[in-house]
């Protein structure tokens, strides 16, 4: 990906990569103190500080923190990327003067300034087997602006245990009942009880688990051009195993989780 980024320097795409962290005080253990300010700063960066000696052993690299000032032009940019070609390098913006200066959220889609976004949700994953580039589709369509965001919320141990017992209870109950029925079990059947036993066998290797949610921003000048990207994203998709869904109704909610790395939760 760097190599190929290199590649295109100097062409129209521009690649960027952020990492939003945010840290549930209650599962630090922050102590009754979890609503002071300072309290929550020092948790923060302490698990701040850990996850960043980590990240180089899964090959990322940190090139820089952004300040209140990075997250502003970010803001700034997200919400009408044209905006990158008008501000100068070390303008300095503030965080309350960051946003649009006028925006319409509506049924399908979100205007903000002189742009139109479109936020898309992850309804499936590949079930098979993929290959490593399998999100490439995705994050090199042609000719569309688009930002994937990925949001990982990990599961503590007792929440997975949970999970796989109640996962594999139900199996064994429908398994029963089609047995009961004279219902045959399917290759898919065997498959689900398969896949149960390999998170469980994972789980008891020390390996966590994480929940995965993925959101997509397409972006254009136009709402025409918007309707065209998106329809080459859902395709882009399609190609890659996965199917992705329009947001109807909440996509000024959806823009702001996905388009913006705030780290603010977003509701499943």
């Amino acid at each position: 990906y760097t190599d190929l980024v290199r590649e295109l320097h100097g062409g129209a795409d521009r690649h960027e990569s952020y990492l939003a962290i945010t840290v549930d005080l209650a599962a630090a253990r922050a102590g009754r103190d979890r609503k002071d300010p300072d309290v929550i700063a020092r948790v923060w960066q302490q698990e701040f500080a850990v996850l960043r000696r980590l990240l180089p052993s899964a090959g990322l690299d940190v090139v820089r923190t952004l300040d209140t000032h990075g997250i502003a032009r970010l803001v700034r940019t997200g919400y009408d990327p044209t905006a990158v070609l008008r501000l100068p390098r070390d303008c300095e913006l503030e965080l309350a003067s960051a946003g649009p200066v006028g925006g319409r959220d509506t049924w399908d889609h979100l205007q903000a300034d002189a742009a139109f976004h479109a936020v898309l949700w992850v309804a499936e994953w590949p079930r098979a087997h993929v290959a490593a580039d399998v999100l490439w589709p995705i994050v090199f369509p042609s000719g569309v602006q688009r930002t994937l965001s990925l949001f990982y919320r990990p599961f503590t141990r007792l929440q997975s245990e949970a999970a796989i017992r109640a996962k594999h209870s139900e199996i064994i109950q429908s398994s029963w009942l089609k047995d009961k029925l004279g219902r045959v079990e399917t290759l898919a059947d065997s498959k689900e009880l398969d896949d149960v036993l390999a998170r469980e066998s994972e789980l008891l290797a020390g390996h966590g688990e994480v929940g995965l949610v993925g959101m997509i921003t397409v972006t254009a000048s136009s709402l025409a051009d918007l309707d065209d990207a998106v329809s080459t994203v859902h395709a882009a998709a399609t190609q890659a195993s996965m199917d992705v869904r329009r947001l109807y109704g909440q996509q000024l909610q959806a823009f702001t989780a996905a388009a913006l790395p705030l780290g603010i939760q977003v509701v499943t």
